[in-house]
């Protein structure tokens, strides 16, 4: 079994189930972007993911869509590229990451 550092709490965590889990909670994939899996069901019997935010660790997070990273881009030209690295946005904490 494959362990490395947990990002959270910084104690081992072990690999299982397509995801490395730590006795804190935290469940990360193998590029430690945090996630969270839900009871919910995709319909073909997957469980399916919830992005995590790594900051407040809250699950109410949306995607930046590719069309909100054009109009930055447009809008904000050299100074949007922070913004244009981003895939999930926090919507308690207004984070990015």
């Amino acid at each position: 079994m494959k362990s490395i550092t947990c990002c959270m709490c910084g104690k081992q965590a072990e690999w299982n189930n397509g995801l490395y889990r730590c006795e804190c909670g935290a469940k990360f994939d193998s590029s430690k972007k945090i996630v969270n899996l839900n009871s919910s069901q995709r319909s073909n019997g997957t469980t399916a993911p919830t992005v995590m935010c790594p900051y407040c660790r809250s699950t109410n997070t949306k995607k930046i869509s590719g069309l909100s990273k054009a109009g930055s881009v447009a809008m904000w030209g050299v100074f949007a590229l922070g913004k244009t690295t981003k895939q999930w946005h926090c919507n308690n904490c207004k984070s990015d990451f």
